[in-house]
């Protein structure tokens, strides 16, 4: 039994010394294979002009070279093409089996996966091959899975291409290859940017959607274009969402969303203790409570004598007083602004306080004793 298995083994070395050694000449057929693109795996005849006629580069003459000069040739040719960076050519007469794994090492697998641990390697084994045995999980980050050749040579591939139709994203594998699936990195976070009152970081709470991060942000600005949201998942493209017409849609942690800022050609104005202070921008409809919540009043502002300043179609200036928490509360009327009103937000007065007391008799004292005690 071993004598037999000796002699098969003996008798194919001596048959792939013998190919290797020959060369190639018209009407001959090949096999290639390439590690590196699958697609151009097939069959090939030499034509009576010794080509190859090679996908991707066209006529390749290889008639009088060996098989392995014909491989490195048709390497070289992807490669000074730009057809992909690194071309790992095998050439051998069709029919004839391929060099034996038998020995060859085997591929390992670890990181975010269900079976760490090693796979038999075989010719033609791809990435996804080793991936689908060994299972990836749900936390995977497979856009930077990692690969270890024996030489040292390490590379990162994003294999989400492939899964996206590109084949660039699944590579041949050699023996010996180490695979590396990373961890996603979870972030607990959601960033929210652009027209919203508190653009930034906020903390990530189970089943949060679209509309309750940006409510958690401080809600839309007068200037955001509600039709123009941007979203990118952590690990997906983006998209736009508009606020005005779309079901609200759960996000995860570490989802970024951008409110665009819509063209704006009126304005308003407001001083006073509050946040935003100077030019608002205006839009049709909006009203003296819209203008205070967009401009963020301060502790310090005393919104019931909120002063409105407006000049009519003669250029009369007009002065009105309101009383902002009345008309939050529903006991007084909201007033309707128009392009270039102007809002003066006061200050609250300051409280009168013990320790004031306190210092005004300290000092009539000290006055006492000066002038009178003598």
């Amino acid at each position: 039994m071993v004598r037999a298995l000796f002699l098969a083994v003996l008798a194919a070395a001596l048959a792939a010394a013998a190919w290797s050694q020959t060369t190639l000449k018209p009407g001959d057929v090949i096999t290639l294979n390439c590690e590196e693109d699958a697609s151009l795996n097939s069959d090939y005849t030499v034509n009576d002009q010794g080509l190859l006629f090679i996908k991707y580069i066209g006529a390749v003459e290889v008639q009088g070279l060996t098989h392995e000069q014909a491989a490195q040739k048709v390497s070289r040719e992807l490669v000074r093409q730009q057809v992909m960076p690194k071309a790992t050519i095998a050439i051998r007469p069709k029919g004839t089996a391929a060099p034996t794994q038998q020995t060859a090492q085997p591929v390992h697998v670890g990181g975010a996966v269900r079976n760490v641990g090693e796979i038999r390697f075989t010719q033609g084994m791809t990435l996804a091959d080793a991936l689908n045995v060994a299972e990836i999980t749900a936390v995977a980050d497979l856009r930077n899975v990692r690969i270890t050749r024996l030489t040292g040579e390490v590379g990162t591939i994003d294999f989400t291409q492939f899964q996206a139709g590109n084949a660039a994203g699944n590579p041949m594998l050699r023996p010996g290859d180490r695979i590396f699936v990373p961890l996603r990195i979870a972030s607990f976070e959601v960033t929210v940017l652009g027209a919203v009152m508190r653009p930034g970081i906020i903390e990530f709470a189970e089943q949060m959607t679209v509309r309750r991060a940006i409510e958690r942000a401080g809600g839309l600005r007068s200037d955001a274009n509600p039709q123009r949201i941007e979203v990118t998942p952590p690990d997906g493209a983006s998209f736009i969402y508009n606020f005005e017409t779309a079901a609200d849609r759960q996000i995860d942690a570490g989802t970024r969303i951008v409110v665009g800022v819509r063209e704006v050609r009126q304005h308003i104005f407001v001083r006073g203790p509050v946040a935003r202070t100077g030019q608002l921008p205006y839009r049709t409809g909006m009203k003296l409570t819209d203008a205070i919540f967009d401009s963020q009043p301060l502790e310090s502002a005393q919104l019931n004598r909120v002063r409105l300043t407006r000049k009519d179609a003669a250029g009369k200036v007009m002065v009105q007083v309101f009383d902002v928490y009345k008309i939050q509360s529903g006991n007084a009327v909201d007033v309707e602004l128009l392009p270039d009103d102007q809002i003066d937000v006061p200050y609250a007065a300051k409280a009168f306080r013990s320790d004031d007391t306190f210092k005004f008799v300290a000092l009539g004292l000290l006055l006492y004793f000066v002038f009178f005690r003598r």
